[in-house]
């Protein structure tokens, strides 16, 4: 979709317009906000959690001072799921 196409459209027009693209990209980044999916522990079972942040636009500073704040709360880089077999 051209820069600007979704100029001036109310929010449902721009939804509609941009479904084409939903499939392959989150609704906040066509509505301009950044988002993180950040890992947040496991389930007992050990399946894998994850927190969606989203925040206003231009705040990804603070999405990354939050998700770095989950990790030091809930570290998950030295564990693995259950093998499946």
């Amino acid at each position: 979709m051209p820069v600007g196409q979704l100029d001036g459209r109310g929010l449902l027009q721009t939804v509609l317009a941009a479904l084409p693209l939903t499939a392959y990209t989150s609704i906040w980044n066509v509505l301009g906000n950044p988002a993180a999916a950040v890992p947040a522990g496991f389930t007992p079972d050990r399946l894998p959690l994850s927190v969606q942040l989203v925040g206003a636009p231009d705040s990804e500073p603070l999405l990354f001072q939050v998700a770095a704040q989950l990790e030091r709360l809930q570290p998950w880089a030295d564990q693995t799921p259950p093998q499946f077999s």
